[in-house]
């Protein structure tokens, strides 16, 4: 691979990779003004062809950890499971609408935070939350012997 740089100040470069010129341009600074618009762009492109996803994403929202890394919280490991699937995605778009090639995306999950059972995705989340919420429905299941089918 040849790289031949245009000018003194090394702010772009043309590399020659399989007798194909591509021009490559420095990362552009992102904002979370920014960053938060181009997510919500993101979302609305994948609304009707990932539904299950889109409701993962629509409601989070990213942070500027720092110039390059971009943290979402989410509510369980199933969510972080779907993002991960996506995250090449996910970055491919925000880095070529933000025009930034070093972007990275990580994701948390709070140990603490209490679920709520509007968040609660699955079925044993969701009745786990409610456990925690009426300990009296753990007591009413156990006497019904009820189970999660």
């Amino acid at each position: 691979m040849l790289t031949t740089n245009l000018n003194a100040s090394n702010s772009s470069s043309v590399k020659i990779e399989n007798d194909k010129p591509s021009i490559t341009f420095p990362d552009l600074q992102v904002t979370t003004d920014d960053l938060q618009k181009v997510w919500k762009e993101y979302s609305i492109t994948i609304q009707n062809e990932k539904p299950h996803f889109y409701n993962i994403i629509v409601n989070r929202v990213p942070i500027l950890s720092n110039e390059t890394e971009i943290t979402i919280e989410l509510l369980s490991q199933s969510q972080e499971s779907e993002v991960l699937k996506e995250k090449e995605n996910i970055l491919i778009y925000l880095r070529n609408k933000l025009s930034n090639n070093s972007l990275q995306l990580k994701t948390t999950i709070p140990k603490n935070k209490e679920l709520k059972i509007t968040e609660a995705i699955t079925v044993a989340e969701k009745l786990k939350a409610m456990t925690v919420k009426n300990p009296a429905f753990a007591k009413l299941c156990a006497e019904f012997n009820l189970e999660l089918v």
